[in-house]
């Protein structure tokens, strides 16, 4: 695709004339920049993507708006290349200062530029699965000593699930004073009855001493 640019700016820029034996990557990167430098396809995403915002709103990108921009180095091998990337506020407009910060964005969101940000000496410690927070960062080799311990969470009261608990819980209690109240109640009247059954008892004997008599 990118041998279908035809841009005559961009094109100069991913094909110079002058290209020393350095434009071109020793290595392929096979994810993002292929054998182009990233500061190279950086520059070209960055513009082009700019002229066609322009064609779309109807207007006609001009070439000199990005002749600073073009002129910006071929790669970032460090953070410390990344002051070539960066324009004079004296000197520059508003718009191409801007490009630039896109153009520094660009390479940094790259994974191979990451990689190297983590072979160059920082390294990333998650804080844990289950803990909050975005990490830090500890130069490689030195120790930062054993992470803290997370405080427990205050456990969380489910109003709905203790009103549930209480309503339950009366419940059984009523229940439980029922049954008291029918245990009652049947013992009263057996011994009602067993009153009952003395007394038949009782005149049936007096009858048999009268017959007697």
């Amino acid at each position: 695709m990118i041998g279908e640019i035809q841009d005559p700016q961009l094109r100069a820029d991913l094909y110079p004339s002058d290209a020393g034996p350095g434009f071109l990557r020793s290595e392929c990167d096979i994810v993002t920049d292929g054998w182009f430098g990233n500061g190279t396809l950086a520059k070209a995403k960055t513009v082009m993507r700019h002229k066609i915002q322009a064609l779309m709103e109807g207007r006609e990108p001009v070439d000199e708006d990005y002749t600073k921009i073009m002129q910006l180095p071929a790669h970032a091998r460090s953070e410390a290349d990344f002051p070539l990337f960066t324009l004079d506020p004296e000197v520059a407009t508003q718009k191409e200062i801007s490009l630039a910060t896109e153009i520094r964005a660009i390479i940094r969101g790259s994974p191979v530029w990451r990689t190297l940000s983590a072979n160059a000496g920082l390294v990333r410690r998650d804080l844990g699965e289950g803990r909050k927070g975005k990490g830090k960062w500890a130069l490689k080799g030195k120790s930062v000593g054993p992470e803290p311990e997370p405080e427990p969470e205050p456990e969380k009261v489910d109003e709905e699930s203790e009103g549930e608990e209480e309503e339950i819980q009366r419940r059984e209690m009523l229940a439980a004073q029922v049954a008291e109240a029918a245990a009652a109640r049947d013992a009263d009247e057996a011994a009602d009855e067993a009153g009952d059954d003395d007394e038949d008892g009782d005149d049936s004997d007096d009858m048999d001493e009268d017959e007697d008599e």
